[in-house]
């Protein structure tokens, strides 16, 4: 029995932090992606839904999308997954060894649309098929896979012309 228990708490632990770090991905900063995962969690709680990890994306997901129809009156805009306005996230802190490969990567990242960004994240972090990424992000299997193509086309891409010129100081 204790080791059962013991089963679903690691699960559980996984569930919510692949749920923060898909946050972080979507919001680019930890203060919102907190938010988002806190009110996710209330929201799966409420409705007696599972606490696993499908479930927990899709409340995230949500959540974010109300975050940025929210946030739809600020100037400086940023457009969101689902075409809603959204604010530009904070500067992030360096979390990442300080190397020029981890710079370029963010920034690699950052130049994706939400979207591709999204896409990417679930299937390149949490390892999610695009038949489970389609589920979740509520798109058809072939956009997830379009998405998923240009975007690690993208960051291939932005890599290669980093690394043949330097580093590039923007």
């Amino acid at each position: 029995m204790a080791e059962r228990s013991s089963r679903s708490q690691s699960a559980l632990r996984e569930a919510l932090l692949g749920a923060y770090r898909y946050a972080l991905a979507l919001t680019r900063d930890e203060w919102i992606a907190n938010d988002l995962l806190g009110d996710a969690c209330l929201s799966v709680l409420r409705a007696d839904g599972p606490l696993d990890t499908a479930y927990l994306l899709k409340a995230v997901r949500s959540r974010f999308i109300d975050h940025c129809r929210r946030a739809g009156g600020e100037r400086s805009r940023v457009v969101s997954l689902n075409g809603e306005a959204c604010p530009p996230a904070r500067p992030e802190r360096d979390t990442h060894a300080d190397t020029d490969a981890a710079t370029t990567l963010d920034r690699a990242l950052a130049a994706l649309r939400p979207e591709e960004r999204e896409v990417l994240f679930l299937h390149a972090v949490t390892g999610l098929t695009a038949k489970q990424i389609a589920t979740i992000s509520d798109r058809p299997r072939s956009t997830v896979l379009s998405l998923l193509k240009r975007g690690r086309s993208k960051v291939r891409q932005r890599m290669h012309t980093t690394a043949g010129r330097g580093i590039d100081h923007e």
